[in-house]
């Protein structure tokens, strides 16, 4: 449990960031293969592709004046983030992001399992933190293509502008993959949410 806690904390901090310039949603994602459990991922072509290979060379080209579109703060905030976990950040246009986290979990869950005991918890964490929360689900499964998942979705203002959260946790075995899906002002993450997940293909297959 203290682990998902932890996964909160790193998806707040990284919603009230700013995030990286972009542009908007290609037809075209460039596969992302993780080195450490071999899960697959597409990235929206154009979208600031941000992990432990690229995080240093990102900074350097922000510290040498080649980069513009973000500062040396956010980054090194991602880079601590990412360094701390298993996790890799997709930043996009106007402050909207995709972050993955992998986690071994030595015991196996079950997307029902994370429904009601995990979402639970995730839940009372942004109630903490935003005083205007709105839950638009505490906790379901959802099936995207032949994969089920445990989802959650918050809406809450922060520094006056409106965002969302989407939370879609993925167990397979001892292997629990967490997509989460930061929006603000009205950008319309679903079509993005759903390529993205369509693409996922989990460690082992």
């Amino acid at each position: 449990m203290k682990r998902n806690v932890r996964w909160l904390f790193v998806v707040c901090v990284l919603v009230a960031m700013t995030a990286c310039a972009g542009n908007a949603l290609s037809a075209e994602l460039v596969t992302y293969t993780n080195p450490t459990d071999g899960y697959q991922i597409g990235c929206p072509e154009g979208w600031r592709f941000l992990s432990r290979d690229t995080i240093d060379t990102v900074l350097g080209m922000v510290t040498s004046g080649n980069l513009s579109d973000i500062d040396t703060s956010t980054l090194a905030q991602y880079k601590a983030q990412i360094e701390q976990m298993d996790m890799v950040i997709m930043a996009g246009p106007l402050n909207n992001n995709i972050n993955i986290v992998y986690e071994n979990t030595v015991i196996p869950f079950t997307p029902s399992f994370m429904v009601d005991s995990v979402c639970p918890s995730y839940v009372a964490q942004y109630k903490t933190i935003f005083a205007d929360l709105e839950v638009l689900d505490a906790g379901s499964v959802v099936t995207v293509g032949d994969m089920d998942f445990a989802h959650m979705a918050i809406q809450a203002v922060a520094s006056g502008t409106e965002m969302r959260i989407e939370q879609y946790l993925y167990p397979k075995g001892t292997s629990l993959y967490s997509l989460t899906f930061s929006s603000r002002g009205g950008f319309e993450m679903e079509p993005v949410a759903q390529e993205v997940l369509a693409s996922f293909v989990p460690g082992g297959e």
